[in-house]
């Protein structure tokens, strides 16, 4: 099983400056990657997970990067990527598994 996450070659690019994945909330704090920083959402509905970094299990959210990339983005000039993790992180301090998308009402997440 893996984790993974499609991101910009902007997001890519912020990576491997920061050399770790950082949280939406986090990325403002570091003065160069707000140059770098562009968000894939207008808006959001999951505030108070926007300092957690959200993963999928074995496959991106098709719906979600379709309307990212075929819509809100298709006119920009960048490229997409899959970025995949080996799931021992989900044993890992401060790691939570949650059982759909965290924006949905009625969802539970738990630590593994």
């Amino acid at each position: 099983m893996l984790l993974v996450q499609p991101i910009t070659n902007e997001g890519l690019l912020g990576i491997l400056y920061a050399k770790t994945l950082k949280s939406r909330k986090r990325l403002p704090a570091d003065k160069q990657l707000e140059y770098i920083f562009k968000p894939n959402a207008i808006w959001r509905k999951d505030q108070e997970w926007l300092d957690y970094v959200n993963l999928s299990i074995s496959r991106i959210n098709n719906q979600f990067f379709e309307v990212s990339s075929q819509g809100w983005h298709r006119e920009r000039n960048i490229w997409w990527c899959v970025l995949s993790f080996d799931a021992i992180i989900l044993t890992h301090p401060n790691v939570y598994f949650a059982t759909t998308n965290n924006m949905y009402r009625g969802v539970s997440y738990e630590r593994l």
